[in-house]
């Protein structure tokens, strides 16, 4: 199995860039102040649908910003993301399938994205401009994986798939957790307002991935009471309350970039990740969040750029995620190229109505999952007509005529079935270029120069049971937050990929709560023929946090941890697993652990 030995420092990539900034360069030399390139402000929300925008036809919900940028620009009418949000995620920076990236997953590490991958924050980077993320990142929380390491200057957010309280959230601010008090959702937009003004007289990209209306249900008085419907169930009410808090400050976004006479220079995008997390208005389509049909994978997207794509345009023509890469680099008089191959296709010559350029259909894929043995998977295909579908492995592909029949309520595989072997057999090409390895979760760095810690989440591992049982997470699933629980068994615990950049010692501390009846635990850390242990001598168990939840949460608490060091663990360079195991105890169970702390202390 290849490695990836600090990935984000391979010489190709590294090659790559300096070509790419040479281009930028020659590009922009002759620019002048008044011709400068177009600033990006690229709005991303999270679990938002289709059918959460007051245009596309939702009777309950107001969203004036969204009108707005729908009308002073372009709406791509058939726009098609991932089923999963980390996904989406790894294909829009890209412009590439993200099973390329190594991403196909929200959890475990299958949210990591290779460091190799060539982000628009590189690219546009590397060509000068000003670069800044705010919000959630989810593909990857430590560097070379974070935001930070792939491109982006400055960053105010969170790393992992959702956070667990939206009022004071102690988020991470340029790597240090100090970020302003408020509502998640105005800490973000106030971050990237700030970040605009700075960068107000150089050409700047502003990325914005808001995490609402993800879970947990949380919203500002105000916004909650404003939407009391006796129709709609207490989660689409929350959600769609979340989504007018959201588009409230995507307004004042918009509000500030005409006050500092911008508009005109700013390519403005909005766009969501997934369908809708709840059963709720959308259109009409089948399906939600995770779903492969049309209502898991629709997705609103909006560009601006006044001058260039003229007002209230409608595009008709099928479109994804990935196109937005090309797309942005060709509008900013950018290269295109990559040294790896982009599934993404410029959008530019639509945008900007150029008749000359033929537009021939195409096919869009979209993946979603695969069993050990990665057979057989299951995604989606989708041209401008019809959309072929293996959502259930048992059922196997059905076929829709999307343009007749919008809900997807008649399977006419058998009626056209040249069409779904077309369709099939793009989706096959790309799941064979894909080798194994490039599948398994891209590992931790650690002894990275100039970052000796990390933190190694529960939740970024994977399980080791004995027999299905021994141990488990929390909240069941191992989603974003959780921690290891109920366990039992000495043989099992958690195990992560390590990426051992500089081999030396390693000094070891856990996260940890337990009763006093679950003391004198020995937790052993092993690493090949190396090991350590941390002994647990005192109790510490606090109750979860008071919830400001509007409706109950499924997933894990808020909880308090307390930090106990252990010993010394020696680690080779190159890739290795990680395992946190059981050893000696008194009790029943073990302590309950959220995360595995390395501190580098030399070679």
């Amino acid at each position: 199995m290849p490695t990836c030995c600090l990935s984000g420092l391979r010489g190709s990539r590294w090659l790559a860039l300096g070509i790419v900034s040479v281009w930028a360069v020659l590009g922009m030399a002759g620019f002048s102040s008044a011709a400068a390139p177009p600033n990006v402000v690229l709005v991303l929300s999270d679990d938002q649908g289709w059918g959460d925008v007051e245009s596309h036809g939702n009777p309950w919900i107001k969203t004036p910003a969204f009108n707005q940028l729908r009308q002073e620009g372009a709406s791509l009418e058939q726009f098609y993301v991932s089923p999963l949000c980390a996904p989406t995620r790894a294909s829009l920076l890209t412009g590439r399938y993200h099973i390329r990236c190594g991403v196909h997953g929200v959890t475990g590490g299958t949210e990591n994205m290779r460091a190799e991958e060539l982000t628009l924050a590189e690219r546009f980077r590397a060509a000068g401009y000003a670069t800044g993320c705010f919000g959630k990142w989810h593909n990857g929380a430590h560097f070379p994986l974070s935001p930070t390491g792939q491109g982006f200057e400055e960053f105010t957010g969170f790393c992992a798939g959702h956070w667990n309280n939206y009022f004071d959230a102690p988020l991470e601010d340029h790597d240090l957790r100090n970020a302003p008090a408020g509502y998640i959702t105005e800490v973000f937009a106030n971050a990237a307002i700030q970040f605009i003004e700075r960068h107000q007289d150089r050409p700047f990209f502003c990325y914005v991935p808001f995490n609402a209306p993800h879970t947990p249900w949380q919203v500002p008085e105000a916004d909650w009471q404003r939407h009391v419907h006796d129709d709609v169930p207490p989660e689409a009410r929350c959600a769609y309350a979340m989504v007018e808090n959201l588009d409230h400050h995507l307004g004042r976004i918009l509000q500030r970039l005409e006050e500092l006479k911008l508009k005109e220079k700013t390519i403005v995008i909005f766009m969501t990740d997934n369908g809708p997390n709840t059963d709720r208005y959308n259109g009409g389509m089948r399906g939600k969040k995770g779903s492969l049909h049309e209502g898991g994978t629709r997705a609103p997207c909006f560009i601006r750029w006044p001058d260039t794509i003229a007002p209230g345009l409608r595009i008709s023509q099928v479109a994804m995620h990935a196109d937005l890469l090309p797309t942005l680099l060709e509008l900013c008089g950018l290269p295109v190229e990559s040294p790896l191959p982009l599934d993404g296709r410029s959008l530019a010559p639509l945008l900007r109505q150029d008749g000359s350029t033929a537009w021939p259909d195409r096919i869009l894929l979209e993946f979603k999952s695969w069993g050990a043995a990665r057979q057989p998977a299951l995604g989606a295909a989708r041209n401008q007509k019809y959309r072929a579908v293996r959502e259930n492995a048992r059922r196997g592909w059905e076929l829709f005529d999307i343009e007749a029949d919008p809900q997807e309520a008649v399977d006419v595989a058998a009626d056209h079935p040249e069409v779904l072997r077309q369709l099939q057999g793009a989706f096959d090409q790309v799941i064979n270029e894909v080798k194994p390895w490039e599948l398994a979760p891209v590992p931790v760095s650690a002894g990275v120069p100039g970052h000796p810690d990390v933190t190694l989440l529960a939740h970024e591992g994977s399980l080791l049971q004995e027999r299905g049982g021994g141990v488990g997470f929390h909240s069941k699933n191992g989603y974003a937050n959780d921690w290891v629980d109920f366990w039992t068994f000495p043989q099992t615990g958690v195990a992560w990929p390590l990426q051992v950049v500089q081999a030396g010692a390693y000094q070891v501390s856990v996260d940890y709560r337990c009763h006093a009846s679950e003391l004198q635990a020995t937790l052993v850390l092993s690493a090949g023929d190396s090991r350590t242990q941390i002994e647990i001598d005192r109790p510490f168990f606090e109750e979860p946090a008071p919830s400001l939840d509007r409706i109950p949460r499924k997933g894990a608490d808020e909880v308090a941890w307390s930090t106990q060091a252990g010993g010394v663990i020696r680690l080779s360079s190159g890739v290795t697993t990680l395992r946190l195991t059981g050893g000696q105890k008194a009790g029943k169970e073990y302590p309950q652990v959220k995360a595995v702390r390395l501190h580098y202390l030399g070679p």
